[in-house]
């Protein structure tokens, strides 16, 4: 997912590699519809249509976007070609707060505040595995350390990655929980995808 995964030029190779392994069950590629599938990519996804989906993003809500917009092109080439794909008509996005702070939340909270949160989309920035793209965005931003456990580098080849996998599994809260706002944001109403901004 996002940013737009169309634009990582092997993108055909680390999905051949990931759906030749059996403990992957479904791959879902998830693209904003602005750029064409190439034929080796096209190939790959033929190659393994009982395991992968492409999720098309919807977003001609936003006028200023329609003239980059191939959604048309791209459902015929998928379907042209017999590969599995989910497009919603009506997509919008969930709220998100703009203002990120740290809640003061103290541990035991924070571990009740991570259970109540729905979010199980893993995510990877600069070479570095997070629990979720909020984890990963609030890093980033400077704005809490990794604690023992909570933080996988991807970037070499570690012997130990199993066992840190296992580790990093069984935490049951993280340190980028303390500025999360998603259990209040998912009570506000959801806003129209790609005009975030506008609203």
């Amino acid at each position: 997912m996002g940013g737009e995964p169309l634009l990582v030029k092997d993108l055909s190779e680390i999905l051949d590699y990931c759906a030749k392994d059996r403990n992957i069950k479904k791959i879902w590629i998830v693209t904003n519809g602005t750029i064409i599938f190439p034929e080796d990519l096209i190939n790959t996804l033929r190659k393994y249509r009982k395991k992968t989906i492409i999720w098309l993003s919807n977003y001609s809500q936003n006028e200023e976007l329609k003239t980059k917009l191939k959604d048309n092109q791209i459902i015929e080439q998928l379907k042209t070609n017999n590969i599995n794909y989910y497009y919603n008509k009506n997509l919008t996005w969930a709220y998100v707060n703009e203002e990120i702070k740290d809640s003061k939340r103290n541990r035991e909270e924070n571990k009740q505040y991570f259970f109540k949160c729905f979010h199980t989309c893993l995510s990877v920035f600069d070479g570095d595995l997070f629990v979720c793209p909020r984890a990963g965005v609030f890093y980033l931003k400077n704005l809490y350390q990794f604690e023992d456990g909570e933080h996988i580098s991807l970037k070499n080849k570690d012997k130990h990655l199993k066992n840190k996998l296992v580790e990093y599994y069984s935490r049951d809260v993280y340190s980028a929980c303390r500025f999360c706002t998603m259990v209040e944001d998912n009570k506000k109403p959801n806003i129209p995808p790609a005009l975030q901004i506008k609203n």
